[in-house]
């Protein structure tokens, strides 16, 4: 006999993760840079430092560059704001998002983009109707992470935070849920899978195969799936 299903939350990052937007990323950091002549880093770069140091502006300070995060943010912003147009979703966002709801699971997104860039790109996305909760200009995502599963009842293991980041799965691991890692072309692999994620995926639909879903019946130990098998 089946047990009784349990509540489930799944959180997400943003950047990288529900929109297909790095190279945007990349190319509004690279203003930072560009003024002082210093080559910016790879993607895998940045995101290595940013898990090693406390707070994005450290990453450009250890670098050479020692602008305010207020400075650092209109840079970014500025250039960001030029190319919300050519920004997409992810293949199979939409499709996820419906099923995980469909199966009522409770959706949320916890991402450190800055608020007036996140609101302007998600009102043209269609998403609203999916997300239960949304948290943006987070630095410590460990403890919004922990936050939201109090004020919605959920236990830490029966969250799963997603995204595309060293940091990511290291802030889940912090708050004590089921990390996911979202494996991109715009990531090195290796640096997330070093950080022993829970789960490690290439398409957000492979979130079906144990959320919510069949095999998912509120007692089954997700360490114990081999998370290589759902992408290799």
């Amino acid at each position: 006999m089946k047990n009784q299903s349990v509540q489930k939350m799944v959180l997400l990052d943003w950047n990288g993760t529900v929109v297909d937007d790095m190279p945007i990323w990349h190319q509004s950091i690279s203003k930072i840079f560009a003024p002082y002549g210093i080559q910016p880093p790879s993607a895998g770069e940045y995101f290595q430092k940013l898990a090693e140091l406390k707070g994005y502006p450290a990453v450009y300070h250890s670098m050479g560059i020692n602008l305010s995060g207020q400075e650092l943010d209109r840079i970014y912003s500025e250039e960001y704001q030029k190319h919300l147009n050519e920004i997409k979703l992810f293949p199979g966002v939409k499709e996820t998002l419906e099923a995980l709801k469909s199966r009522g699971v409770i959706l949320g997104i916890i991402t450190a983009q800055l608020k007036p860039l996140f609101d302007s790109l998600f009102a043209g996305l269609g998403l609203e109707k999916y997300f239960d909760e949304i948290v943006t200009d987070a630095l410590k995502k460990d403890t919004l992470i922990t936050h939201l599963c109090f004020l919605r009842k959920i236990e830490l293991t029966n969250c799963y935070y997603v995204g595309d980041a060293p940091s990511d799965v290291r802030h889940a691991k912090s708050a004590g849920v089921k990390s996911v890692a979202y494996l991109t072309r715009h990531m090195p692999q290796e640096i997330l899978l070093a950080q022993n994620p829970d789960f490690a995926i290439t398409d957000l639909r492979e979130l079906l195969q144990f959320v919510g879903g069949e095999r998912d019946d509120g007692e089954k130990d997700t360490k114990s799936m081999e998370w290589n098998q759902l992408f290799w």
